[in-house]
């Protein structure tokens, strides 16, 4: 079986489409949301658009919740985010969903994230009360 030229080039086409359809995809993490609950603090990463995300953070060893906004990029798979505050440049492989806090030269995993459905906002009110009863 011969294919002709036209066939081939809406092949092509239909997986160009695919192709640069799932690159923008991983680019644009609007309304996505990631928990990660580390050793010390819980992360909740907010991505509300393109470019913003907010960070809610609770530590909960000392009842303390904040949130802080900022910006994210996506790179070769590369969440890099830049939130206000940070001392650390943090990031989360988009495959795996490591969270990791640039210390000195090299990396520190925090923890793995995981998807997250909700508030955040009644999500850490609710684990701060609870922690504050203990």
């Amino acid at each position: 079986m011969i294919m002709d030229n036209q066939k081939i080039n809406k092949i092509v086409f239909v997986i160009l489409l695919f192709v640069m359809s799932k690159s923008y995809a991983l680019k644009d993490l609007s309304g996505k949301k990631y928990l990660c609950k580390g050793k010390y603090q819980t992360f909740g990463y907010d991505f509300v658009d393109s470019v913003n995300v907010i960070r809610h953070a609770g530590s909960f060893s000392e009842n303390d919740y904040y949130k802080n906004y900022g910006t994210y990029s996506v790179n070769n798979e590369i969440i890099n985010l830049d939130i206000e505050g940070d001392l650390f440049p943090r990031n989360i492989n988009n495959d795996t969903l490591e969270l990791f806090i640039g210390v000195h030269l090299n990396n520190t995993l925090v923890c793995i994230c995981e998807y997250f459905e909700g508030d955040f906002n009644d999500y850490f009110k609710i684990i701060i009360f609870n922690e504050s009863l203990l």
